[in-house]
Parts: C-alpha cells; sequence; structure tokens
C-alpha cells in the first residue's frame, strides 16, 4: 500500500477549483504502526479497498514539546496528559465527547 494512488472521499461540490489537486492523494505505510496507512491523517486498513478513521472524533494528547503520546484512532485505555501539554477533540458537528479526569497528586 506504500505510495498507492487512492482518490479522496467525501469531495464537496462547493470546494475551489485549486483544490482539484486533493482529490487524488498518494498513501504511504508505517513500518511502527501494521495495518494502518497515513494519507491525510493516520487511516486503519479495513479492507483491500478501504480505510478509514473510525467513527465518533477523535482525541489526540499531546506533550509539552508538541509530540504526540495518545491517538485514540490508534490508542486504546487511559493516557496522562502531563503539565504544559495539550488535549486536542476533534469531532463533526453534534459529535459529543467525555472525557475523566483525576487530578494527580505528587
Amino acid at each position: 500500500m506504500n505510495e498507492k494512488q487512492w482518490l479522496r472521499r467525501n469531495v464537496k461540490p462547493f470546494e475551489g477549483a485549486l483544490l482539484a489537486n486533493s482529490h487524488l492523494v498518494q498513501s504511504s505505510t508505517i513500518e511502527t504502526l501494521p495495518g494502518h496507512v497515513d494519507f491525510f491523517g493516520i487511516k486503519r486498513v479495513e479492507s483491500p479497498i478501504y480505510a478509514g478513521m473510525p467513527v465518533g472524533g477523535r482525541i489526540i494528547i499531546f506533550d509539552s514539546n508538541g509530540s504526540p503520546k495518545y491517538d485514540s484512532s490508534i490508542d486504546e485505555g487511559s493516557v496522562f496528559a502531563s503539565e504544559g501539554g495539550f488535549v486536542e477533540i476533534a469531532g463533526m458537528p453534534g459529535d459529543q465527547f467525555t472525557i475523566a479526569c483525576e487530578a494527580a497528586y505528587r
């Protein structure tokens, strides 16, 4: 699947003509993440003809230097967001998220 051409789905009819070159994208494999490809973000390979993001949004935790340490599209379980880190919550209008927080004691 490395360097395979894909037709981007969900193209909107109102996208400008200057975006037409973004309708074809090229995937790249990720050695450390078997079963996934990267094009416009990491996608899980579901079948020989489909790779997509999980439905229901995404949460990414970045550490204080900006490196991602947790991505709900590929990681599971609890994660600690350390001081100075960032929590990104991405979804579509109407998506609902629940975040449970616990204070960390030193």
